[in-house]
């Protein structure tokens, strides 16, 4: 039996992720894997090749963050099928494992429940990774240094790319000790944190969050947890942040400064520990 989906795509996708014991997904472009619950084990094939990573649409960081959780991971190169093969369905389509197929594109999908379309599915997946390349740490090491053209559609929908270092991109610095969990200035590094890998506080957008007193600020309504130390802002955070933003906008600066450059001597005066460390965001 057959279904086509439309605005229920993503939905659907997740809930049958959930139930699912065993996953195998083909998906040309990979940034966001939120929505699929992977698991050790779980197979994966995308293009990772380097025109793909450099483009933005697959994530290097992200992929490397699966190869962490024990999901086999495999790159081929012109891979253009979009196929989630679940226990007892598969759901094959136009959808890209990405926060603008969920938020932004128009897609659609047919799921279907045959035991033979599912098999056939399934037997493609595995067919292709016989095929591609491991996706081991040698591959993440390289692919994790190729610089990155992030893309976005202007205020007249077209799409423009802005060519950035990947290194630049990717290394901060952080706190060894936070401050103290409700100050102003807990609430400035908390905030600095975020802009210096979004530029901006923006809905839906993914950024780390490293270890410190941020519990005060996780509330769910404020923000959702894409994965591990990954989150977003939500609409409703956005509104919540912005005036702080504003109202401190001296404070973070100096933090974020210190963030993106590493120089202590940014910080705040009154900060009692001002000791930094370079880190990967």
């Amino acid at each position: 039996m057959g279904q086509l989906l439309t605005d229920n795509i993503w939905k659907e996708i997740e809930c049958l992720a959930k139930e699912s014991n065993k996953k195998h997904i083909a998906v040309a472009y990979l940034t966001d894997t939120s929505k699929l619950h992977l698991k050790s084990n779980d197979i994966l094939v995308v293009d990772a090749s380097d025109a793909a990573v450099s483009s933005g649409q697959t994530s290097a960081a992200e992929l490397e963050e699966l190869f962490k959780t024990g999901i086999w991971l495999y790159s081929q190169a012109g891979l253009n099928a979009k196929i989630y093969a679940f226990d007892y369905c598969v759901v094959v389509g136009s959808t890209n494992a990405s926060l603008s197929s969920r938020n932004r594109l128009i897609e659609a999908s047919i799921l279907c429940d045959e035991a033979d379309v599912v098999r056939q599915s399934v037997t493609f997946v595995l067919q292709l990774a016989g095929t591609a390349a491991v996706i081991d740490k040698k591959f993440l090491a390289r692919i994790s240094q190729i610089p990155v053209a992030q893309q976005f559609a202007n205020n007249m929908g077209q799409v423009e790319e802005i060519c950035e270092s990947k290194e630049t991109d990717t290394r901060l610095w952080r706190l060894k000790m936070p401050p103290p969990a409700r100050s102003k200035n807990m609430r400035a590094y908390f905030l600095a944190s975020i802009l210096s890998q979004l530029g901006d506080l923006t809905p839906d957008q993914g950024f780390i969050l490293w270890d410190g007193h941020f519990g005060t600020h996780l509330g769910k309504s404020r923000m959702t947890r894409i994965y591990r130390s990954r989150y977003s802002l939500t609409e409703t955070g956005v509104e919540y942040f912005l005036p702080d933003v504003s109202m401190k906008q001296d404070l973070i600066d100096q933090f974020l400064l210190a963030i993106r450059t590493g120089d202590a001597n940014y910080l705040p005066d009154d900060l009692k520990e001002k000791e930094l460390f370079s880190i990967t965001a």
